[in-house]
């Protein structure tokens, strides 16, 4: 798996310099303009547009809070590439806990309920990812992390 972040020059936080990132692919992607290319062989002009794509894909990853979580998850270890795949008996569990907590909840609150316990899941796990980004690497803050990734997805599905 690529890291994206070393593809920019920053250290793999989850509260990266966003700055330094955006920098970084602006040049890329003025440098990889197809406008600036069009004279070349069709083999470079696709070529070019492979790289511009890659560039594209990993500023979306890095710097949306979901994408660059979940790669960061991945980069670890921490998380299953097919996470999102059909699920084992463990993670079925996991979520009928948060089913039950939506049931009974009308349609037209079901959004700032969910919208309420993401954010108190968020304040639960900021700290942690703080935690990370000063270096500390435990199992159990990338189990924490993973459940937290993990739980405010499925929560997302539901109002999606």
């Amino acid at each position: 798996m690529d890291n994206y972040f070393a593809y920019f020059g920053v250290p793999v936080r989850f509260f990266p310099d966003e700055g330094r990132i955006r920098d970084k692919f602006m040049l890329e992607d003025t440098r990889l303009q197809p406008d600036f290319h069009n004279m070349e062989d069709p083999e470079e002009q696709i070529e070019n547009f492979d790289k511009a794509s890659y560039n594209q894909e990993a500023y979306e990853t890095v710097t949306d809070y979901d994408y660059r979580m979940e790669h960061i998850l991945l980069l670890n270890d921490a998380l299953a590439e097919d996470w999102d795949e059909p699920l084992d008996a463990s993670r079925y569990q996991f979520l009928e806990k948060w089913d039950n907590k939506v049931k009974g909840v009308a349609e037209e609150e079901l959004e700032d309920v969910i919208d309420a316990w993401v954010n108190e899941l968020d304040d639960k796990v900021y700290p942690l990812l703080e935690d990370h980004d000063k270096g500390v690497r435990t199992p159990q803050l990338w189990k924490a992390i993973a459940e937290y990734f993990l739980t405010r997805q499925y929560l997302f599905s539901k109002i999606d």
